[in-house]
């Protein structure tokens, strides 16, 4: 009777355990979900939340306008999204977490007032503080230290700057260009390693390779900016921006060698955003073509789609999450 009680509790324990663990990791999403051929009415973006193994989809946002951006509030109690309007106006709202009336969001979430941009260390000791003016960290009593050879900070283009890990930030250099148009070119660029003293403590270079899409639109690929590898802080995220007429928003991802500037190609696609625990991220690639009904006359209907994917950066799968004939244009994963 023993041996059968710690049986039961062993298998409690393999059942209960693994379904705690997904129900604090989810994945919030815009997306567009195509009516079935032959129905009336007009599909909408709308904002739903999954489960991080894709699974238990609850919509959030209802009714005939797009909605994106969606984001966790910080007590992750509502969610945060932009709605657009058939006139082009944009507005902030929130939603409660589990569903339920939508509310006209009078703070509105992330921005900088036009002053400075805050971002916490990773141990959360230490802040990175970007101005127009420069950069300088401060620490958790209000010390503030100015970073070497300040380099002011174009607010409205975030991404410049990254904290590599807790006590080393990376920030770019001013980028070379090899060709007669400085905003579409490929580039050799440069970044120091930076401790919290202000002090340089490496300067590396870096050339991105562009595959893919930047073979077929060369005149499109351009550097845009950096982001942190969570899997490993030796390593960051060189982001190239991909953008055409014919995919729409696309951006290259390369894995780079904090210490050494050695670049090799990740993935590409719309966003990529990151699981908690930093094993796994979220990715949509750039719109595609995608077979959806027959005309009258007998010809293909297609759509524009770009399906949700979960991607194991130990093993490389990567596993689809929406169907095909589904477009996702953003998300946000806590």
């Amino acid at each position: 009777m023993k041996r059968y009680g710690n049986y039961t509790l062993v298998v409690l324990i393999l059942l209960i355990v693994p379904v705690q663990a997904y129900a604090t990791s989810e994945i919030l999403y815009s997306a567009r979900y195509y009516l079935p051929p032959g129905s009336k009415g007009t599909s909408h973006f709308h904002i739903y939340r999954i489960d991080a193994h894709g699974r238990h989809r609850r919509q959030l946002t209802f009714g005939q306008f797009d909605e994106g951006y969606p984001s966790w509030s910080e007590d992750g109690k509502r969610v945060e999204f932009i709605r657009q309007y058939p006139d082009g106006k944009l507005q902030s709202f929130y939603v409660p977490t589990a569903g339920g009336a939508v509310h006209q969001n009078s703070l509105q979430s992330g921005g900088d007032n036009g002053k400075q941009c805050v971002t916490k260390s990773p141990d959360g000791k230490h802040f990175l503080v970007e101005t127009q003016s420069g950069e300088a960290i401060d620490d958790q009593s209000g010390n503030r230290t100015i970073i070497d050879s300040p380099i002011g900070v174009d607010l409205d283009n975030q991404g410049q700057s990254i904290w590599l890990n807790k006590s080393h930030l990376l920030r770019l250099q001013p980028q070379e260009t090899s060709g007669p148009d400085e905003d579409f070119e490929l580039t050799n660029d440069s970044y120091d390693i930076i401790g919290l003293d202000g002090k340089v403590k490496k300067h590396v270079k870096f050339t991105l390779t562009v595959p893919g899409h930047g073979r077929y639109f060369p005149g499109y690929c351009r550097f845009d900016h950096v982001e942190a590898y969570p899997p490993d802080n030796h390593y960051f995220l060189a982001v190239e921006n991909w953008h055409n007429s014919t995919v729409g928003v696309d951006f290259g991802y390369y894995k780079v060698e904090a210490s050494t500037g050695k670049t090799a190609f990740m993935t590409e696609g719309q966003f990529l955003q990151w699981s908690p625990d930093g094993r796994s991220y979220c990715i949509a690639p750039g719109m595609d073509v995608t077979p959806y009904a027959k005309w009258p006359s007998g010809n293909t209907r297609v759509v524009w789609s770009a399906p949700l994917s979960i991607v194991d950066t130990r093993t490389g799968q990567s596993r689809r999450v929406t169907p095909r004939l589904s477009h996702v244009i953003h998300a946000d994963w806590r």
